[in-house]
């Protein structure tokens, strides 16, 4: 789960979370608002998702990266390009794990 910089901790005991602290345009760039049962929710896009997926593969673990990135061609999931746009930062990435 993605919180904004400094924002605290949810304490949720039963929920065993994995947290990443984003901040500024990481944590602003790539949303999409949903409405689900009447509340706006604030989600990810698919190629942010994959994008954060490879920027923090070493404390998820490549496997899921990789899959994430797999799972792209299946219909309906978006396109193999878009994750590499939203990477500017980090040139090269997907050619080092690929």
């Amino acid at each position: 789960m993605a919180i904004e910089g400094r924002t605290r901790k949810p304490r949720e005991p039963r929920l065993p979370l994995r947290l990443v602290r984003f901040s500024g345009e990481a944590f602003s760039e790539g949303v999409e608002t949903h409405v689900i049962e009447g509340v706006n929710v604030r989600v990810f896009t698919l190629a942010k998702t994959i994008a954060d997926c490879f920027k923090y593969r070493h404390k998820l673990g490549l496997d899921v990266a990789l899959e994430a990135l797999r799972d792209t061609r299946r219909p309906r999931c978006g396109t193999m390009n878009e994750p590499v746009a939203l990477c500017p930062h980090q040139p090269g990435v997907e050619r080092r794990t690929l």
